[in-house]
């Protein structure tokens, strides 16, 4: 018996009475071969048996259930600690931590969704993930999440459009990361991070505008070109500078000998 099982194995032993309940207790067993084995006993009192006289002691090899028992206990330690670190880290982040289920049911969010989304935490945890998207943006998350992930799936990254509590937009970045079970691999949960991109995105907004009209003015000088007429040059140039500015309508001012003419 390990030396630490001692105590324990004559604890168990005390407390047996002629009549009573077997007593069972979990031990440590040097095997023939030198290794420790665990072994469930249980101990019945038969001393007043006249057959018998003594106490019977029943065992079997355990040490497998032993094993994965403290493997797991040691895997869900590991992952409370892992989940301490994930939660202390998503509320003090500048970015909105979601961490979602397998079939979608949103499980944590962090406290910054005010900041982001006018909610308060608790307030999202009732939604749905799509819930919030802005109906034109719908489509793009919808089919993510309906598809079948493959096995080497590891993150993703969408940008789309969310509705605020007050009901205005905001465009915003977020990252899909899978978490797995380190035995099976499979999904255990997602981990989503988002971030308002809102100014980003007008910025792109603004450079796709300028690099538009650009393209617009080349087009209108390469069209003069090919213009002799007069009068069609002024309407060309009149329908290119229509179409550059936020104007409607325009016209031409033609002054010969005194004589006024307009060209709408």
């Amino acid at each position: 018996m390990h030396p630490e099982d001692h105590l324990a194995a004559q604890r168990a032993l005390s407390q047996l009475q002629p009549g009573s309940e077997p007593i069972s207790e979990i031990l440590r067993m040097r095997h023939r071969e030198g290794h420790w084995i665990w072994l469930e006993s249980v101990a019945t009192d038969l001393r007043h048996n006249e057959h018998i006289r003594g106490i019977l002691v029943n065992s079997r090899d355990v040490s497998k259930r032993i094993e994965a028992e403290r493997a797991r206990k040691v895997s869900v330690e590991a992952l409370q600690e892992t989940e301490q670190n994930f939660r202390r880290l998503a509320e003090n982040a500048g970015d909105l931590v979601r961490q979602y289920a397998p079939d979608g049911q949103l499980e944590y969010c962090s406290p910054n969704a005010s900041d982001l989304l006018g909610y308060e935490s608790e307030e999202l945890l009732c939604l749905g993930p799509l819930d919030l998207l802005f109906e034109e943006d719908r489509s793009v998350l919808a089919a993510a999440f309906e598809r079948q992930l493959p096995p080497d799936f590891t993150q993703e990254t969408f940008e789309y459009r969310l509705k605020r509590k007050d009901g205005s937009l905001v465009w915003v970045e977020t990252t899909f990361k899978a978490v797995r079970d380190q035995i099976t691999q499979e999904v255990a949960a997602f981990i989503t991070i988002t971030r308002d991109i809102e100014q980003r995105k007008h910025a792109e907004f603004q450079v796709k505008a300028q690099l538009d009209r650009y393209q617009r003015l080349l087009e209108f000088t390469v069209s003069l070109e090919h213009l002799t007429d007069p009068l069609t040059v002024v309407r060309e140039a009149l329908q290119r500078c229509l179409t550059l500015t936020e104007y409607e309508y325009g016209f031409a001012l033609r002054i010969d000998e005194g004589s006024r003419q307009f060209w709408p």
